[in-house]
């Protein structure tokens, strides 16, 4: 089996989610960056991924799905999200409000698996915003290996 993760993120919390969950997976398994356009025509499963930024994953994966529905529509999807919650509520709708609800009912696996708050790399208006709305006043990293695991064990089990 061949996935592609395709994965945008501001602070590179996505992409360090991305090489764990790569650890648990079987078969060939390619990670890209959603800027450089991939192609993803030769693979069974296309792993879609995003932080959450002010309430959905960046526009520039959102334009890569639009611009590509027909050909996703064909393939084996996943979705997961990186964001700084564990209320199933907010994630199911950081997830449908981020990838369609075409995408959203057709995936074989869904699930947030942890987010990262970098305040040195914060600007200070993204600083308050996270200290006042999350009450976030240091640097977190939180992945939830438990969740990448059976998020993983989904997608070997295709």
């Amino acid at each position: 089996m061949k996935t592609i993760i395709i994965f945008s993120t501001k602070y590179g919390s996505v992409e360090k989610a991305a090489l764990k969950l790569r650890t648990e997976l079987q078969g060939e398994v390619e990670l890209v960056n959603v800027k450089t356009s991939p192609d993803f025509d030769d693979f069974d499963v296309v792993v879609l991924a995003g932080s959450i930024y002010a309430g959905r994953v960046q526009g520039a994966m959102r334009k890569f799905i639009k611009n590509n529905l027909v050909k996703l529509r064909e393939k084996k999807i996943a979705l997961y999200i990186c964001a700084g919650t564990e209320k199933e509520n907010e994630i199911t709708k950081y997830l449908q409000d981020s990838f369609t609800q075409e995408l959203y009912d057709k995936a074989i696996a869904k699930a947030n698996l942890g987010f990262e708050y970098d305040l040195k790399r914060f600007s200070f208006i993204e600083k308050l915003l996270v200290r006042l709305v999350g009450g976030i006043k240091e640097s977190k990293s939180v992945f939830y290996d438990d969740k990448i695991k059976e998020f993983a064990e989904l997608l070997n089990n295709i």
